[in-house]
């Protein structure tokens, strides 16, 4: 046997090891019912290998309730024998259902109404296919007077759901005639309100941590 194609036990050993530790890190969490639905999402596939990233990020977006620019998104790309590994050995631990066939790659996995479970979910789609779910819509976040001055008196507006800043300019211009700065904070409606409340606080302390610096 060539040394090219031979692998020694602790070789062995080793590959298995790193493949449990990628499957650990792929691995779906979360709190299961007895008798969950399912979600299913079916990929077309081209010669039996290629697939559309950007028909993927599509049915999340359609299906997961997510907000992905898919025109980003490259619209072929081939089905690597490593994903497939990984995703027929999730599928052997019972994590997701997996069905790759000769025209489509059909992924199935419960449907649990779990924030933490879903950014796992997210973390498994961007792992797996490098389609990263977790990116903010470009024109929210925080926005902050372009004179903004650390030291007088601000406000930050956050609008409710299915709503925007601009139902608050009423309120933000009589902030302004008052002599108040006003902050305003964007977030998209139908993501999981901790992802928001965790992008405001990042922005936030950068707010800070830049002001620090400039004041020596």
């Amino acid at each position: 046997m060539s040394k090219s194609t031979f692998l020694s036990s602790g070789s062995v050993r080793r590959l298995r090891h790193g493949v449990t530790a990628l499957l650990l890190s792929l691995l779906p969490t979360g709190t299961l019912a007895a008798d969950p639905t399912w979600i299913e999402i079916v990929i077309p596939l081209e010669e039996g290998r290629f697939y559309s990233p950007r028909e993927l990020g599509r049915q999340c977006n359609e299906k997961l309730g997510t907000d992905y620019p898919v025109e980003r998104l490259p619209d072929r790309c081939e089905l690597e024998p490593s994903q497939r590994l990984a995703l027929l050995l999730l599928a052997e631990l019972d994590a997701i259902r997996v069905h790759i066939e000769a025209d489509r790659l059909v992924l199935e996995w419960p449907d649990v109404e779990d924030d933490q479970f879903r950014r796992q979910r997210r973390a498994w789609l961007r792992r797996c296919f490098g389609v990263n779910l977790d990116e903010w819509p470009e024109g929210l976040g925080l926005h902050v007077p372009g004179a903004f001055d650390p030291r007088a008196r601000s406000v930050l507006l956050v609008h409710g759901l299915e709503s925007g800043s601009i139902e608050l300019e009423p309120l933000a211009g009589a902030f302004r005639e008052s002599g108040v700065q006003v902050l305003t904070f964007d977030y998209p409606n139908d993501g999981p309100p901790s992802w928001s409340g965790e992008r405001l606080s990042r922005e936030l302390n950068d707010l800070v941590l830049c002001h620090a610096s400039n004041d020596g």
